[in-house]
């Protein structure tokens, strides 16, 4: 009986070892063939420069490094990833702070007027992704210049200061 067990075990243990090795002569011969090219290597052809070429072109045109503020934000980004106004239909509601922002006084007897309307950077004409999801939601971005981050233009005396002068007065 004893003799039976281990003639059942040596069998299984003969069973086993050949399967591995089975696995193990599959996956040698499941290795990529290996292909000899000569050497150089033939020129590419006319066509194949074509789509290199005109790929590079593709992708370092200005158009693809070209950046603009969003109003919403004030935020540069790149023009591809920006909507002009007039392609958004949204509510900017959620842009009106009378707090943030208030109409520039020319002298001292001019009243603080607050400004009533949603507070957009007049210089710009694009919406970026982030500002534009928002304002889907009828919320307000983040970082949105209604958030008080809006300190208006710089007055024409302080748009020609060197790094220096900016400094000094900052």
């Amino acid at each position: 009986m004893r003799h039976l067990n281990n003639n059942k075990t040596y069998q299984e243990k003969s069973q086993k070892k050949k399967r591995k090795e089975k696995l193990a002569n599959k996956k040698k011969t499941t290795k990529p063939a290996v292909v000899h090219s000569a050497f150089p290597p033939r020129p590419a052809s006319d066509h194949l420069i074509h789509c290199i070429i005109s790929g590079f072109c593709n992708d370092t045109s200005p158009s693809q490094f070209e950046e603009a503020g969003c109003a919403v934000c004030g935020q540069l980004t790149l023009l591809s990833e920006l909507k002009a106004f007039n392609e958004v239909d949204i509510c900017y509601d959620p842009l009106i702070n009378s707090l943030a922002a208030k109409i520039e006084k020319k002298t001292l007897d001019d009243p603080d007027n607050e400004v009533r309307s949603p507070i957009l950077d007049p210089d710009c004409l694009h919406i970026c992704k982030t500002c534009l999801s928002a304002l889907k939601k009828n919320k307000r971005p983040l970082k949105s210049l209604a958030n008080h981050l809006w300190i208006g233009k710089v007055p024409e005396a302080l748009e020609g200061l060197t790094y220096g002068e900016k400094m000094l007065i900052a």
